[in-house]
């Protein structure tokens, strides 16, 4: 009879086979740890860039809101002196307007008063009008040709109260005669010069030159009234 052979139940695997086989197993986790690592670099790549991008982003965004703050504020200041420009431009339009309408008033207040007009549809236009020219308000002012009359008439007056009949003189100075007849020929040519109120001033020396002074007196505070209208 044919011998017999022992077959071993588990053949033993060769230590060859077992060694090639951790080093490929190695080799194929060094493979996915490679692989690992670049995506993780690449991963860290794109988040630095994106990080560089949004801080760029945000500087921008900076740059842009101090460009819109600076600019806001130029423009409220431009804003600012336009409104002080029209605000004193507004104030001295009203200046204007006051002293030309003051001016209308002082020369329809002049012609008024030469003409012998009583002066109320004027003052209307003028607020907290002078004394001196309300008081011509309705009552109608003497006029030139009546104070020159008037005058005539109270030196006549005044002459005939006198102490002397005639009179001598040196230009203004007496030599012979009434000291008051000088005062009236003085005050007779500050009249004819158009000095009215030079012409009261020396009539109210006389005593006798009481009613033309009374006369003439409040027409030459209007006239000094209505000149101050145009110095203001």
């Amino acid at each position: 009879p044919a011998p017999r052979v022992a077959t071993p139940a588990a053949e033993a695997p060769r230590p060859m086979a077992v060694v090639a086989g951790l080093e490929a197993r190695i080799a194929a986790l060094e493979t996915r740890a490679s692989q690992a690592d670049a995506r993780a670099t690449e991963a860290e790549a794109a988040r630095r860039q994106s990080l560089a991008e949004s801080t760029l982003a945000l500087r921008d965004a900076q740059a842009a809101l101090r460009s819109a703050t600076e600019a806001q504020a130029a423009l409220e200041r431009r804003v600012a002196d336009a409104a002080r420009l029209a605000s004193e431009a507004t104030a001295r339009i009203a200046t204007v307007e006051a002293r030309a309408t003051r001016l209308a008033a002082q020369e329809g207040l002049r012609d008024a008063l030469e003409q012998g007009r009583a002066l109320a549809p004027l003052l209307a236009r003028l607020p907290n009008a002078p004394a001196a020219l309300a008081r011509f308000a309705t009552a109608a002012p003497p006029t030139e040709a009546t104070l020159r009359q008037a005058f005539e008439d109270s030196a006549r007056a005044a002459r005939a109260g006198g102490r002397s009949l005639f009179t001598i003189r040196r230009g203004e100075e007496v030599l012979v005669g009434d000291a008051a007849e000088a005062e009236v020929e003085r005050a007779r040519r500050l009249l004819a010069a158009g000095d009215l109120a030079g012409a009261v001033e020396r009539a109210g020396r006389v005593a006798g030159m009481a009613p033309w002074v009374e006369l003439a007196g409040p027409v030459a505070a209007a006239r000094a009234a209505i000149a101050a209208l145009g110095a203001e």
